[in-house]
């Protein structure tokens, strides 16, 4: 028969390193976690001149105690419009000053003409608008690899005693 005897400073003791492990433990996972899908959504990113992509980020954040979240995203106003689309829509080629759109500069380098020939052209172009997603995809991507990295990261801090 074996028999343990411990009283409840040890037991609480005990328990306080168990929890800061996790902790340090979950948070770090899911850095890495997040790090997966920020690199996997710059990979599917369109890119025009790259300012989306380079956008991309992520942060780890403690929503309360014992409990975070990866938020990963891009503080880019079109970035939505890239990963749902929008209803096909007349979009301008130049603002109100006359300096080009983002639209404006892409219509000029894909049909390779100088800004006198885009001035003859209309100041509106038909856009259908349609989804280019780059981030849902990521993370659908990585979901295997996450889950498999926390099972690996939890099995190597506590598969050992704390």
């Amino acid at each position: 028969m074996i028999r343990v005897e411990t009283t409840s400073k040890e037991l609480q003791t005990y328990l306080q390193r168990v929890e800061a492990k996790m902790d340090t433990t979950l948070t770090r996972t899911l850095r890495r976690a997040a790090l997966m899908v920020e690199a996997q959504a710059k990979r599917n990113a369109p890119v025009n001149f790259g300012v989306l992509r380079s956008s991309i980020t992520n942060e780890v954040v403690e929503i309360s105690p014992h409990r975070y979240e990866a938020h990963i995203g891009t503080t880019m106003k079109y970035a939505g419009w890239q990963e749902f689309g929008t209803r096909p829509h007349w979009a301008p080629v130049r603002t109100k000053s006359g300096e080009l759109t983002a639209l404006g500069l892409w219509l000029k380098r894909k049909l390779k003409i100088n800004d006198e020939e885009l001035k003859k052209r209309k100041p509106y172009m038909w856009v259908k608008g349609t989804a280019h997603p780059f981030l849902v995809p990521a993370l659908d991507s990585k979901r295997e690899a996450i889950r498999d990295l926390f099972i690996r990261s939890l099995g190597e801090s506590f598969g050992s005693a704390v």
